[in-house]
Formats: structure tokens, C-alpha cells, sequence
């Protein structure tokens, strides 16, 4: 019986309770749900309204490479001038709608993608998000949402180029380390901006970024290729290979020849302009393709400039301020470069912005 009335339910031919008065039932799921936005709205409005809390935490060395003493406390002096100027930002120290961390920071020269400007450290001072009624602890630290930093302009941050091409291996050309991004995007204050979210202030008026030629691409991929026409040779040498595994070796032979030849043919027959030419690509999957910088979604490829700092000025002389601050420009986030801040913190990151007193952050460089 039990099942006989369990189908009769299912199928609609058992008793049934008597239909609720019309709209009642309903208007009652509106109201729950109407209320529930609403308090929702309120709970958004209130937290974007809430006081938040500052917390200093303690220093931070960034990345793996040791900092000698002498030049942690050198590169701390400079943070604390970074830090004075970022207290006088009430966005910074006095938060409504969110709570802030800052930490002063230090690293080596190399520890970026092994790239040596000539100045044996960089120092800054960066900072975190939280919900505004958290306290952070002080003695934690989690990834830079943003940042200001001295005599560096790799933490903004970028990304190495690594192609499919080099087999993962990032670029370089000569010392010096293929980015993704490094593209100019306009200006704040009569300073540079890269990549929508790098404000760079320098004392030497040069870009902080050069644009990688077309020839320079061509012949880097170049390179790639023949390095890997050297192992199928040095494979095809080897006296123990069976007939089957020569031929397969050997069948990637010719398309790495006809690819290097391509690329020796386009380089010779390129005027001086192409040559000259910014480069980007297209990114997928096992995939880097040539494009025009034009291109939507194209990634521009640059290199550091080292013409952008004076080797010869003390390392504790400030010649370059950064500041890393995502969402400085409007539109959308700069494409190939790594996932950072979400949207919802835009507004934070704009009163910063705002904030700032940037002829005192020009006076750190002069």
C-alpha cells in the first residue's frame, strides 16, 4: 500500500491538499527574497562605510637571495622614506571599507629573473586588503596587492616570456629578461604608466621598458630552434640507435631546418623599420603566435632598460621610484600579466591613489 500511495503522489492520481490561496504562497518567497537583498545591500552599504584598521607589520626580504646586513639596513632607510610618504595618504591610514597591512621590504639585485641593474638592492613598502573589521596580525605576510618600491621596476609585477618554442625556459636576451607587458599606457601626474598599473618616477628620463624588436623575436626563436637541431644531431651520432628511432629522430630534422631558414630568409629581406618594430603575441595552449601589438588580447614583449639607471650614483641614492598599483588606470586589466587584485577593490585602490602626495614621491628622486 505504501508504495501504491507513493506513486499515486508521484503520478498526480492521490489525494492532494487543498491548492493555497492565490499568490499568498508566492508573495511570501518575494518578500523573503526582497528582504534578503535588501539586507544584503544594507550589510555592503555598512561595510563600505565601516572604519577599517592599520596595521604596520614587521620587515619582509623578498625573494630567496641573501641581502648582506649593511645593505638590509641601507635598503630599510629607504623603505622608511617610502613609508612616510604612503602614512601621509589617509586612504592608507586611516581605511574605510577595508583594512590595510603594510611591511617594509628588501631584496638583492638578482633575484629577479637574475637580472642585475648594478645596484646591489631595492627596498619598498607594500600592502595588503582586508575586510574592514578584521586587525591583521603584524607578523603575517601573504602576496603584495600593492606596492611602492626603490631602484627596481620588476615587482609591478610582470611575467617572464617563456614560449613553447625554448620548452618552457624564459627568455633573455643577453642579461636581460623577456617580459610580458612593459607596455606604456599613458600617464598620472606627468609619470609614466605601464601596463595600467606601474607609475614609474625616475631621475634619468628614460622609459622604464624597451619594446623587443621583430628581429630580436626572430632571432631569439631562432636560437631555440637550433639548439634543438644540436640534440637531434648529437641523438642521430649516438652509435646504439635502432633503425626505427634513427627515423623518428630524423623526421624532426627537416621541419627545424625549414623553420630556421624561414626565419634567416625573413630577417635578411626586413628593412630597417621591421626590423625595429615592437613585437607581440598571442598566448594558448603550447602556443605563442606572432601578432601586431594592435591585436586584441595581444600580449607586448619587452625587456628591462638599462639605461634607466646611473651605475655610477651610491647604491643608497634613490634613482628610481615604482609604484604598483592595480587598477591606476581604467578599462581592464593589461593582458599576460599574472591574476592579482580582484575588481571589487578598485575603488580602494583608486583613493589611494588619489591620495598620494606625488611631489613628494618626484623629491625622493632628486
Amino acid at each position: 500500500m505504501a508504495q501504491t500511495q507513493m506513486k499515486c503522489w508521484a503520478d498526480g492520481t492521490g489525494p492532494r491538499r487543498k491548492p493555497a490561496i492565490a499568490g499568498v504562497r508566492n508573495s511570501g518567497v518575494f518578500l523573503l527574497m526582497s528582504l534578503g537583498l535588501a539586507m544584503s545591500a544594507l550589510a555592503q552599504e555598512g561595510s563600505a562605510t565601516q572604519a577599517g584598521n592599520f596595521v604596520m607589520g614587521i620587515d619582509q626580504k623578498i625573494g630567496r637571495a641573501d641581502v648582506a646586513a649593511a645593505h638590509r639596513q641601507a635598503a630599510l632607510a629607504i623603505a622608511a622614506k617610502i613609508q612616510a610618504v604612503m602614512m601621509s595618504d589617509s586612504a592608507i591610514a586611516h581605511p574605510v571599507g577595508y583594512s590595510v597591512r603594510l611591511h617594509r621590504a628588501y631584496g638583492r639585485r638578482t633575484d629577479w629573473a637574475d637580472y642585475d641593474s648594478g645596484l646591489p638592492y631595492y627596498a619598498g613598502v607594500v600592502g595588503t586588503f582586508f575586510e574592514p573589521q578584521m586587525k591583521p596580525s603584524p607578523t603575517h605576510f601573504g602576496n603584495p596587492e600593492f606596492g611602492i618600491y626603490a631602484n627596481t621596476v620588476l615587482q609591478c609585477p610582470l611575467q617572464e616570456f617563456s614560449p613553447p618554442v625554448a620548452g618552457g625556459t624564459p627568455w633573455k636576451l643577453g642579461d636581460l629578461p623577456v617580459l610580458q607587458g612593459g607596455r606604456r599606457t599613458g600617464e598620472i601626474h606627468g609619470y609614466p604608466v605601464y601596463d595600467g598599473q606601474c607609475i614609474v618616477v625616475s631621475r634619468i628620463k628614460e622609459p622604464a621598458f624597451r619594446a623587443l624588436t621583430r628581429e630580436e623575436f626572430l632571432r631569439l626563436e631562432m636560437a631555440n630552434l637550433q639548439a634543438k637541431l644540436a640534440k637531434v644531431h648529437q641523438q642521430l651520432a649516438e652509435p646504439s640507435l635502432d633503425a626505427s628511432m634513427r627515423e623518428a629522430i630524423a623526421s624532426v630534422e627537416k621541419p627545424l631546418q625549414e623553420v630556421v631558414s624561414q626565419h634567416q630568409q625573413e630577417i635578411a629581406s626586413m628593412d630597417s623599420e621591421t626590423r625595429r618594430s615592437p613585437v607581440a603575441v598571442r598566448l594558448g595552449y603550447e602556443q605563442a603566435d606572432l601578432v601586431s601589438p594592435e591585436t586584441e588580447g595581444a600580449v607586448p614583449l619587452s625587456v628591462p632598460n638599462p639605461a634607466l639607471w646611473d651605475r655610477s650614483l651610491p647604491a643608497n641614492q634613490i634613482q628610481v621610484v615604482s609604484l604598483f598599483l592595480p587598477f591606476a588606470q581604467s578599462g581592464d586589466r593589461a593582458a599576460g600579466l599574472p591574476a592579482g587584485l580582484g575588481a571589487d577593490r578598485r575603488p580602494a585602490m583608486q583613493r589611494i591613489r588619489d591620495g598620494l602626495d606625488w611631489n613628494a614621491l618626484g623629491a625622493l628622486v632628486r
